[in-house]
């Protein structure tokens, strides 16, 4: 390592896969880790810069003035990088195998992820570089979609995160509140205001942007009963007749580039504890999202053909791999729906 580094990640006290992954990113797209020094500080290591430039009287002067120039962004990277990096760190978990990280992806992702400057960006993409060093299944298209979203386009996405639903290899947003057809549904119009979401400047971005699909639509189910599910509560739809096998849920589905950020992001984001919200009927959940969900499953439950039995789950599921097990329900709450 260089005696005159600079770093932004102290490596005393390092896990175990933390080191092999400075290592490999050492390798493969040449980010070194260095001693922290002195010179740590990103001004401080301007004016270091410039000065080894400046003092050099065998540079001609324009050229030192492009040296300079490109000692602040070449700086800049650095500083990014090592932002992102040290957050991915946070995320890792101690037992993560992270070998088969495709070379050709990591040179892409880090030449995109210099140019990242905002903190809360840089978090959101050390998400996604953990979700893939951790699971393998972060594409060039999606990498291409995040590297062109806007901080404003990015907030709105983690917005909507607590409102994705999924049944069994399907993620969707229930159209319940967002949509204007005469279907909607009012009471869920309740949790989407007050997080000030609406079709028009939320949804519709959304669709602009790759990760929801363009129109309302069904999502199938052909078995006679089924599973929908977010994070927390899980539903278990039954048709109440033996001819009707097949259900049709209103929602924006996420496209393969919205499941990949939806999987990346919300598999690393931190047990934080909320404030209980309550639904008109009195009964407490632990976020908006659960509340939402909730009103969404009253709804289909109100349809005649249909019945809903909902669980609050004690151990929430692991969304990336949401048919690793199957739930106990004696083990779990029985949400009544009434």
């Amino acid at each position: 390592m260089p005696e005159n580094g600079f770093s932004l990640i102290n490596v005393n006290g390092l896990s175990n896969v933390a080191i092999k992954l400075l290592d490999m990113l050492e390798k493969s797209v040449g980010w070194a880790v260095s001693p922290k020094g002195s010179r740590n500080d990103f001004e401080e290591a301007i004016k270091y810069y410039k000065k080894s430039i400046e003092e050099d009287t065998s540079i001609p002067p324009l050229v030192k003035a492009s040296k300079i120039a490109a000692a602040r962004k070449e700086l800049t990277q650095y500083f990014n990088h090592g932002n992102i990096i040290s957050n991915t760190i946070a995320y890792l978990k101690q037992d993560s195998k992270i070998d088969n990280v495709d070379f050709n992806w990591l040179v892409r992702f880090f030449e995109a992820a210099g140019c990242v400057s905002d903190n809360d960006i840089q978090d959101l993409w050390a998400k996604v570089l953990t979700g893939t060093l951790q699971q393998g299944n972060f594409s060039f298209r999606a990498l291409e979609t995040l590297q062109n979203m806007s901080k404003q386009e990015a907030i709105i996405f983690q917005k909507l995160l607590k409102y994705i639903t999924f049944s069994n290899s399907t993620y969707f947003l229930f159209s319940y509140g967002f949509s204007g057809f005469s279907s909607n549904y009012s009471e869920a119009i309740n949790p989407i205001k007050s997080e000030g979401l609406t079709f028009a400047d939320d949804v519709f971005l959304m669709q602009e942007c790759g990760i929801l699909t363009n129109y309302p639509m069904g999502v199938h189910g052909d078995d006679p009963s089924f599973e929908i599910r977010n994070q927390r509560i899980i539903g278990v739809v039954t048709p109440k007749t033996k001819h009707s096998k097949k259900h049709i849920l209103e929602g924006y589905v996420l496209t393969s580039v919205g499941t990949q950020l939806f999987n990346s992001i919300v598999a690393n984001e931190p047990s934080v504890s909320f404030a209980p919200v309550l639904a008109d009927d009195g009964k407490s959940f632990q976020n908006m999202g659960d509340l939402y969900f909730y009103l969404c499953l009253k709804k289909l439950k109100a349809n005649k053909g249909l019945d809903v039995k909902a669980y609050i789950l004690k151990k929430p599921y692991d969304i990336t791999h949401p048919n690793n097990e199957r739930i106990c329900f004696p083990n779990d709450i029985l949400l009544t729906l009434e």
